[in-house]
């Protein structure tokens, strides 16, 4: 059973939660039909961004502080992880001994989720990498944050295991990822202008591990 266009947004705005967007980071939202693999879903796909041109990472917001004449200089910045965005930020504390200090804060901000249905069924584990999925074979091996809800309800097979909590990693699991990640690409090349989009392609190549998908985004097309 295919859910409808009011489900599936209403299970987006839920995982949006997960996000803050930032001053120097893009958020584009596209719906997904894809007939032909039998997906139907939403998406939400992050990236950083300088003078309104996607990048790698960037050093923002750097500033300094007088404080009883002394100065300290403080910055940011992002750049991408394994989980989704990942930032570093000084700011000033006050020692034990009443001296001033700066301190490097880092943390990982908008994470990739992915909610999957197949054929009705809800997995209830999430496809892309997080700190608690490490042991996770079916991972979507996609480099931008991504929010994604999904429903496969044709054409695209997948093997669960027996207790239906995941999806095994086997032929029809690489044969999905390959359609989701082409899938992603291409409706990020039909929302961005073109020179965006060459940009943005640069990164997700340079970011790819993997050579098979790194081809398809280069291509644009599954051999």
């Amino acid at each position: 059973m295919k859910k409808n266009d009011k489900q599936q947004e209403s299970d987006l705005q839920k995982i949006k939660k997960l996000w803050t967007v930032a001053p120097n980071i893009k958020r584009i939202d596209f719906r997904i039909e894809v007939p032909e693999y039998g997906f139907s879903g939403l998406a939400s796909v992050a990236y950083i961004v300088q003078d309104n041109k996607p990048a790698k990472e960037i050093r923002a917001h750097s500033h300094t502080v007088v404080i009883v004449g002394e100065e300290y200089s403080l910055s940011s910045s992002y750049t991408y992880d394994d989980y989704g965005i990942f930032k570093r930020s000084d700011s000033l504390e006050l020692t034990d001994e009443n001296m001033v200090k700066i301190t490097s804060n880092t943390s990982t901000t908008m994470p990739s989720y992915a909610e999957v249905s197949l054929r009705g069924i809800s997995i209830p584990c999430n496809f892309f990498s997080d700190f608690s999925n490490s042991r996770q074979e079916a991972i979507i091996n996609f480099p931008l944050p991504t929010l994604l809800v999904l429903d496969i309800y044709d054409k695209t097979e997948l093997n669960l295991n027996t207790s239906r909590t995941n999806v095994v990693y086997d032929k029809k699991w690489i044969l999905f990822e390959k359609r989701i990640v082409l899938t992603l690409c291409k409706k990020l090349q039909m929302k961005l202008k073109k020179t965006e989009w060459k940009s943005l392609q640069r990164i997700i190549i340079e970011k790819l591990t993997n050579p098979e998908l790194k081809k398809i985004v280069e291509t644009m097309s599954i051999e």
